[in-house]
């Protein structure tokens, strides 16, 4: 990504460039109603939002998206390629260090899995709204066993900061747009289903839901403002990570969770909440929100069928729901008159492209495998993959066989995928993004030292590459080395920002 001056990375953090808005030109809050700030400033001391034109590296926040429990989200644009991005600004009515840092951790772990409904994430710092930088925090509890000073100095100026990939449909311009008479007609005429287009956005917020369950990681707010819609047909999970640093409002706020809610407001006990999320507690709050939209769209009939399925999510007792979100989706499936919405139909595949952009700081390269033309696992005897196209005759090259392993891994089969991916490797084995989808690969099937391995090749094939490096530092937060992760990630955040 180009920038659009140079960052001086003397200082710490690396320097971000302040607004420019002159210092005495005035400027204005995009708070509501917009009023006049001073000259200089750059957050509303009133509402707290930001002035118009702020500039955070190479972005310039455009106007505002609204307003949540926590914080405030910016349309903003690239100064040089005008990418549009969404900018979020989180306070907790107290900076503290190791619950954001905990969140970045989440929002980074989530973002691997690279899920095709969960929004993706490009970063998550510290930002300091007086100096207008963004600054990286040490690792939690690893801090203590440290000798430097930290390189937060957190003050009432300090925010969490998200980068995200902006969408711009909204789950209310959803239901609005189809509570329209002339859109059911319309929909009727073509013999489009309401219920359909329905249940699919919700299997596709459950499979979300159910692959971060599956890794250990909870949302804590499945709100309508935290679903984003690409199209009528296709919606993102946001906010993973940050989600859980302020209790959503009631209905939403499950039983079990009212006083950890209460606590949380609490400055000895901020992150309550986030502790006391469970995936029975997202259970409760996706089923509410299905509620909703069911109630609003569907036919009083069609809305009927579902509501015993929705009454046992929804206990006040959680030991009384279902187990998981997969068992509440299949009686949603099966409860649904529409046989073309099936458990097959259910994808938890990942995007073949995901963000990250992680913090910075030198580390010495790795070595190389010692046999590095050796796979990591030897190819089962009768491994089924899908022999490449080709003319009659032709050998099978390293291209064909990772796209046949990207084919697989995009449907889940992971082992298929492992094998296609060692068969391209046999071939060519100085191509580093095999070595990163082979260890993607093994992340996905929960086989850390492997995936470590792979993508320790990968980076020492293209040291310079911020996704191996953050990729590896996924990989050691996963495994519990957390100051390891911490130094990857700040390499491959000093490499984005010089690319």
């Amino acid at each position: 990504m180009n920038r659009q001056k140079e960052m001086d990375e003397s200082d710490v953090g690396a320097g971000f460039a302040p607004a420019r808005t002159g210092i005495n030109t005035p400027s204005f809050c995009l708070g509501y109603p917009s009023h006049t700030l001073q000259p200089g400033q750059v957050t509303c001391h009133t509402c707290g939002a930001l002035a118009a034109n702020t500039e955070i590296g190479v972005y310039r926040i455009q106007k505002s998206l609204g307003m949540g429990r926590s914080g405030h989200a910016y349309l903003a644009l690239h100064s040089t390629s005008r990418q549009p991005v969404c900018v979020k600004v989180t306070t907790t009515g107290q900076s503290n260090t190791q619950l954001w840092d905990a969140a970045r951790r989440e929002v980074r772990s989530i973002t691997a899995l690279r899920h095709p409904a969960i929004l993706p994430v490009f970063s998550c710092s510290v930002w300091q709204a007086n100096t207008n930088r963004l600054e990286q925090m040490s690792s939690g509890s690893d801090y203590s066993t440290q000798s430097r000073p930290s390189q937060v100095r957190m003050s009432g100026n300090s925010f969490l900061l998200t980068l995200n990939q902006y969408v711009q449909g909204t789950l209310p311009h959803f239901i609005s747009y189809y509570q329209k008479r002339e859109t059911r007609q319309q929909m009727q005429a073509r013999g489009i289903s309401p219920l359909k287009l329905l249940l699919q956005l919700m299997m596709q917020i459950g499979s979300a839901l159910q692959t971060a369950h599956s890794r250990g990681i909870t949302h804590g707010a499945v709100v309508p403002g935290n679903i984003l819609l690409a199209s009528y047909e296709r919606c993102w999970l946001a906010d993973f990570g940050i989600a859980k640093l302020s209790a959503p409002p009631v209905p939403y706020l499950p039983p079990e969770l009212y006083n950890a809610s209460s606590a949380s407001t609490q400055l000895h006990s901020l992150d309550a909440y986030g502790r006391s999320v469970t995936p029975l507690s997202d259970q409760y709050m996706f089923a509410t929100l299905c509620q909703q939209l069911f109630s609003q769209i569907l036919q009083p009939g069609e809305y009927q069928q579902f509501l015993p399925v929705l009454q046992r999510a929804t206990q006040q007792r959680a030991e009384r729901r279902y187990e998981s979100i997969d068992q509440l989706l299949l009686d949603m499936e099966l409860s649904s008159p529409s046989p073309s919405v099936s458990v097959g139909n259910r994808q938890q595949t990942f995007s073949s492209n995901h963000n990250t952009s992680p913090p910075r700081r030198e580390m010495v390269t790795p070595e190389p495998f010692a046999h590095p033309i050796t796979p990591i696992l030897a190819l089962a005897p009768n491994a089924s993959i899908d022999t490449p196209g080709g003319p009659q005759g032709t050998p099978f090259s390293a291209d064909d066989w990772e796209k046949q392993g990207d084919k697989f891994f995009t449907q889940r089969a992971y082992d298929d995928a492992l094998n296609a991916y060692h068969r391209a490797i046999e071939i060519v084995n100085k191509k580093a993004p095999i070595w990163l989808a082979l260890g993607d690969t093994y992340f996905a099937l929960q086989r850390n030292k492997e995936a470590l391995m792979a993508y320790d090749q990968a980076m020492y094939l293209n040291p310079n590459d911020p996704q191996a490096w953050s990729s590896r530092g996924t990989i050691l937060d996963v495994m519990g080395r957390h100051q390891e992760a911490v130094e990857c990630y700040e390499r491959a955040e000093r490499l984005q920002l010089t690319s």
